[in-house]
């Protein structure tokens, strides 16, 4: 194995086991998002270099620094998508989507690229499910969006915490930015050289810091709030009493900015304390600008992001591990029972389609040695066929957990008791 070719660092493999989880995890954030009447847009893996940058801002980390990036051979700049907002309102323009401020509310799923470092619930290549709406300006959508996020969790059982904030227009986080870098510049031998450049930079980034002598300072540090216009304080208001008439229970955190440039108004996250320092696991907000900033007219837009990775070890910490076990084994004994077998496998699938046959097209094996790979896999049921089986349309169909259910006979026999006793162990 040492010549092996492993995986890169911070891509993942996702084995079978795990895949089942998250596929019936991902079938239940679609379902819910449909129930809304979101629809899906499936966008490229790899955008214009410039998409990101005009949109997540040139001082950002993740372009700075967490980007993959690259020169076609038309020396073309390019990206691995680092998140998904900005090719969904490329696509959304390009393809006239919003013409006419049109409503409209999407979804997608799929892999982003940050080459960060890994850790756990932090993976270079990882996966998102992320929603969309367009052409909304009422708060309203605001609390929609947080509906949304919590039916997800409550759906699977997870208990999150709701933080929000707000960011206001251009002009205050402005008047906000020239207070924080007076107050930091104060603290300047404190920082990294890091966080100098930031200061100089992106001063609001600060204050998502995860160094203990900045989160210090931070507690100290001026407010956003204190920034707001009157007329952004009472849009505030109205977004928090929405909430509160929703019967939302939510946390003020005057610290929490976002890491994208292109937020505006309010944002939020849903977090835990079960996954250490990676506490957020759903976030998003307002971006009413970042139409025009790509080229579009101005127009409303908010969404959010739920990382899957972090979904699902969140899912891991609260629920039992799914199992993955075939409800039927088949056993073929001899050249002459497989075809009979690859029927029967095929009659399983047709009438018992919540039911999962394994047929493992074998001819050479004992009886016992099948058996006893069927006990491993922890089969309920085994059909054994041979030679007797085939020549009489006859069915030996063995309960491995209770003998006494065992039954030899037509297959619309067995077949029925299968069914029978899945309903009774699923009701």
């Amino acid at each position: 194995m040492t010549n092996s070719i492993q995986a890169i660092r911070g891509f993942n493999d996702i084995l079978p086991a795990d895949s089942k989880t998250l596929r019936q995890i991902e079938s239940q954030l679609i379902a819910i998002a449909n129930q809304y009447h979101y629809q899906e847009i499936r966008i490229p893996i790899v955008e214009k270099y410039d998409l990101f940058s005009r949109s997540i801002g040139d001082f950002t980390d993740i372009v700075n620094k967490e980007m993959y990036c690259f020169n076609d051979r038309n020396n073309q700049m390019l990206a691995l998508r680092p998140e998904g907002t900005a090719g969904c309102v490329r696509a959304a323009l390009q393809h006239k989507i919003l013409d006419n401020n049109s409503l409209c509310r999407l979804w997608y799923l799929g892999p982003m690229f940050r080459y960060e470092r890994p850790q756990k619930g932090r993976a270079r290549q990882f996966n998102q499910f992320s929603i969309e709406a367009f052409a909304m300006p009422s708060g309203s959508i605001d609390v929609e969006l947080i509906h949304i996020a919590k039916r997800i969790f409550e759906r699977l059982s997870l208990p999150l915490t709701l933080e929000i904030n707000w960011l206001g227009e251009k002009s205050c986080r402005l008047r906000f930015q020239e207070k924080l870098v007076a107050y930091f510049k104060s603290h300047e031998s404190a920082l990294t050289a890091d966080e100098v450049e930031r200061l100089h930079h992106n001063p609001i980034r600060l204050l998502d810091s995860k160094n203990p002598i900045v989160q210090e300072l931070c507690r100290e540090a001026p407010q956003l709030v204190d920034s707001l216009s009157s007329q952004q304080r009472e849009q505030f208001d109205h977004y928090r009493q929405l909430l509160d008439d929703c019967s939302i229970k939510y946390t003020i955190n005057p610290n929490l900015v976002r890491g994208l440039d292109y937020y505006n108004g309010a944002v939020f996250e849903w977090t835990t304390q079960a996954l250490g320092s990676q506490s957020a696991v759903c976030a998003g907000g307002r971006y009413d600008g970042l139409i025009h900033d790509l080229g579009g007219k101005p127009n409303h837009a908010a969404g959010f992001s739920i990382g899957i990775e972090r979904l699902y070890e969140l899912y891991q910490c609260h629920h039992e591990r799914s199992d993955n076990q075939p409800d039927v084994y088949i056993i073929g004994l001899g050249q002459s029972s497989q075809a009979t077998c690859l029927s029967l496998s095929e009659k399983l699938h047709d009438e018992c389609q919540n039911i999962r046959s394994f047929f493992a097209c074998e001819q050479t094996s004992s009886l016992k040695t099948q058996l006893k790979k069927a006990d491993k896999l922890g089969a309920q049921w085994v059909f054994i066929i041979g030679e007797y089986e085939t020549n009489q349309a006859t069915y030996q169909l063995k309960n491995m957990r209770h003998p006494e259910r065992s039954h030899q006979g037509s297959l619309t026999e067995c077949l029925t008791r299968i069914k029978e006793n899945h309903a009774e162990e699923s009701s």
